[in-house]
């Protein structure tokens, strides 16, 4: 059912915030006060912020206890008990798939179509497993309910040929998705990312300092005034706020997806030198041990730092093919001065460098070969390289465990 409230306002807003809740799994009560947070904000003449919610059958602390799923255009409120922003569409008692591209690229759709702005900010908040995917809805428990980074891409791309809007800035509230995988498959899909290499804590990301902060000012201040007011300034205020509680956010990193294709370059150089060098193994393979990894536990821990593992080549002296020592070297210069804009991290992770890669020591998890980054790089190969003799052709398939939070 749709009340088909539009934005009745003439002129351009600045910002269209719009965040897609999955609360349809064991997040539920934190993301219904996500929405909550979101109302103490409120949307204002420069900005529009629109929350799709879809809740399961789990218990919750708060007063507000209905069921399904509905969007809302949200406005100030300081009840901290219950949603109160107007419906702009409720979906009944249908069990809405939060997990299926076309709900997803429907909601992108209807809002940008009926909230036109300058700039959009993407939020996608649920659980997040990195390259494998995220947004878990178990109504629709079918053995994949969850949405592969793949159909991620797809129901964003679609809506941007629908409606000619490209998205500013894509945000993941969910653990590991500060992956080079998914950056990379979002690539052309956004100007800018804000993500996490680590699991996030149930409260997720602080959505009132985020949406609060000096960038929104009205329209009138900002023109009259130096304050700035862009995407790549958005995305580096979402990173600043993580540092505030970094025992829910422990790490946060912003990424210039224009440099994407740059990475995939002195990247595949780094692999290649990888693949050429006569270096014995067991030097790389603990180079990618003593880097920091994410997750806790299979798959997930097979994320590590990209910039700690080619540092941790470079400060083993025993290793010296200089054609692998510089372009270890080039890649950690160019993530650090060109694909990065903000990163922040506690000190319990002082090895986290704001981008993450897939490196495992003995098999390539099934479905990571549907990937743009592993269809346009050589690290496949290198992933056989260092697994060796004990490199499994045919590992298990893997049903999707979520990290121990978001």
């Amino acid at each position: 059912m749709s009340l088909n409230i539009k934005n009745t306002n003439s002129n351009l807003s600045r910002w269209n915030i719009l965040v897609y809740l999955a609360a349809d799994n064991n997040l539920e009560e934190m993301m219904v006060k996500n929405v909550i947070d979101l109302e103490e904000v409120g949307s204002n003449q420069d900005m529009n912020i629109i929350a799709q919610l879809d809740r399961g059958d789990y218990p919750s602390s708060v007063s507000d206890k209905w069921q399904g799923c509905k969007r809302f255009f949200i406005e100030k409120d300081q009840d901290r008990q219950r949603i109160n922003s107007p419906v702009i569409k409720d979906f009944g008692k249908e069990k809405v798939n939060m997990s299926d591209p076309k709900i997803l690229k429907e909601f992108l759709v209807e809002s940008l179509q009926n909230y036109p702005a300058l700039h959009t900010f993407l939020v996608l908040n649920n659980h997040g497993a990195g390259w494998l995917g995220a947004m878990e809805d178990e109504s629709h428990d079918n053995g994949e309910n969850f949405m592969k980074l793949t159909d991620i891409k797809k129901a964003i791309q679609d809506a941007e040929k629908i409606t000619g809007k490209k998205i500013d800035l894509i945000g993941f509230d969910a653990c590991l998705m500060g992956q080079t995988e998914v950056a990379y498959q979002l690539k052309n899909l956004a100007n800018y990312f804000v993500a996490s290499q680590e699991t996030i804590g149930v409260l997720g990301w602080p959505y009132i300092g985020i949406l609060s902060s000096r960038l929104l000012k009205t329209a009138q201040n900002i023109l009259s005034s130096k304050a700035p007011f862009n995407p790549k300034d958005f995305a580096r205020k979402a990173v600043e706020e993580s540092k505030k509680n970094q025992e829910v956010t422990p790490t946060m990193s912003a990424l210039d997806l224009s440099k994407l294709n740059s990475l995939k370059e002195t990247a595949n150089l780094f692999a290649q030198a990888i693949l050429d060098t006569d270096t014995h193994l067991s030097k790389l393979r603990e180079a990618v041990k003593k880097s920091m990894g994410y997750g806790g536990f299979k798959p997930y821990s097979d994320s590590r730092d990209l910039i700690g593992f080619a540092e941790n080549i470079l400060e083993d002296k025993t290793i010296t093919d200089n054609n692998l020592r510089k372009s270890a070297q080039d890649l950690i210069e160019l993530i650090k001065k060109e694909v990065l804009i903000a990163e922040e991290h506690s000190p319990a992770y002082q090895g986290s460098n704001g981008l993450s890669i897939y490196l495992p020591l003995d098999e390539i998890k099934r479905g990571y070969n549907e990937l743009d980054w592993a269809l346009n790089t050589k690290w496949q190969e290198v992933y056989r390289k260092l697994a060796g003799e004990n490199y499994n052709e045919e590992p298990e398939p893997w049903n999707i465990v979520w990290p121990k939070l978001r």
